[in-house]
């Protein structure tokens, strides 16, 4: 057996004892749990990734959690674990861990749609000012050192595939795609709903999403094809609520009056679209689960569901998978981008202003700093400043800590 065999989905890969030794049971099987086990681990890990980690010195690693601690920015960061909407999706994931139904996750999703618009901004800023900043400046650079001292060679794979797919270290695709999710839910919408003052676009999301809004999974599984069929060339009419034509060439009539539409906050899913587009990873198939990702984003075209479903069924219940994979295998998916410049939107979003841009594989050595005024039609995304404070090596005494636990429900809410 090879020396790097050991994966995270394993029943108790090596890494698993000595950090629960360090970190505790609870917080050391959470992490393992979401990053080896969870529906959504395929979303935030690869094999490589997954076999780097298993395989990892779990004492070294427990040990980086906990000084982490200790750092201003990620003191920050830990403060998110006093948002309720943060405690009651850990307390649904913990549930779901220990049960093979789908109920925790149907009571999550069921919350979401009671969540306040003061909660989304608490998380936001939060996330922004906090986690980011942690994760750029200290999480992941200790991994980086741990990666190339207390793992053997099991993560040299992992190392090589983040360069050739992405055009970053670990360290820099992670922070990217961190940027990223939070140009998603962190946006700033103007107007809000309400028609006067901002909000996040995370909390239109929630209000006007067909996934919050049904009851049921089948439903909100149907909610999630109709999203999934929009054309290049009808995503503004999609996202403003009017009428359009989907990919199977089918009238989708406008929403009803008073019915929250996302308008300008597609924007940010739109520059999400476009960096995977950008990457090496769109054209390797093997790499991507098996989906044609050029003809899934590529105007006037669209792949076929079937291999799309294969990466949400983990996310149904056992009692809906074949009847919604057949209405997945019967429709054509398309994920439109390079749309929302030219659209005119009602209520317009402005990107988080970051202030750091990764620096590419092929531009190693270089940071692109940006001009602190985030341009809307600009991929770039960058995380806030952060001290030299924040970069000062730390003490390691083991003390026990909840950062496994912030990782992890980051993650899965995002």
């Amino acid at each position: 057996m090879s020396a790097c065999s050991a994966a995270l989905s394993d029943s108790n890969p090596p890494v698993l004892e000595p950090l629960r030794a360090v970190i505790g049971d609870d917080y050391a099987n959470l992490l393992v749990g979401v990053l080896g086990n969870s529906a959504t681990s395929k979303f935030l890990i690869s094999n490589a990734g997954s076999s780097c980690l298993a395989n990892m010195n779990g004492t070294s690693l427990g040990q980086v959690m906990v000084s982490s601690t200790s750092v201003d920015t990620c003191i920050n960061a830990l403060e998110l674990l006093n948002v309720p909407l943060v405690q009651y999706a850990l307390g649904n994931f913990s549930v779901s861990l220990s049960s093979s139904d789908n109920e925790a996750k149907d009571s999550f999703i069921d919350g979401l749609g009671l969540v306040e618009e003061g909660e989304i901004e608490q998380i936001c800023s939060l996330y922004v000012n906090g986690f980011v900043p942690c994760l750029r400046a200290q999480l992941l650079p200790s991994l980086a050192t741990l990666r190339s001292t207390a793992v053997n060679g099991c993560c040299a794979a992992w190392e090589s595939e983040s360069v050739s797919l992405f055009d970053y270290s670990i360290t820099g695709q992670y922070t990217k795609m961190a940027q990223l999710i939070g140009d998603v839910f962190c946006a700033t919408q103007t107007p809000a709903l309400n028609g006067t003052s901002s909000q996040r676009c995370g909390y239109t999301f929630l209000q006007s999403s067909g996934e919050v809004a049904n009851t049921t999974s089948a439903n909100r599984a149907a909610a999630l094809l109709k999203d999934l069929q929009v054309p290049t060339d009808q995503a503004s009419l999609q996202a403003e609520g009017e009428a359009y034509t989907n990919t199977n060439g089918d009238i989708i009539e406008a929403v009803a009056s008073g019915q929250y539409t996302t308008s300008g906050c597609v924007v940010a899913l739109d520059r999400f679209a476009t960096w995977v587009d950008g990457l090496s990873l769109a054209d390797n198939s093997s790499k991507s689960y098996g989906i044609d990702l050029q003809s899934l984003f590529a105007f006037g075209k669209c792949v076929n569901g079937a291999a799309v479903f294969s990466l949400i069924q983990d996310f149904l219940p056992g009692s809906i998978v074949n009847v919604v994979s057949a209405y997945f295998s019967n429709a054509c998916l398309h994920v439109p981008l390079k749309y929302a410049d030219g659209c005119s939107f009602s209520r317009p979003a402005s990107l988080v202003d970051w202030n750091y841009e990764p620096a590419h594989a092929s531009q190693a050595g270089s940071e692109e700093q940006a001009d602190g005024t985030s341009a809307i039609n600009s991929i770039n995304t960058v995380p806030p400043n952060v001290t030299a404070d924040s970069n000062a090596v730390v003490s390691t005494t083991v003390h026990g800590t909840p950062f496994a636990v912030l990782f992890s429900v980051v993650c899965l809410m995002w």
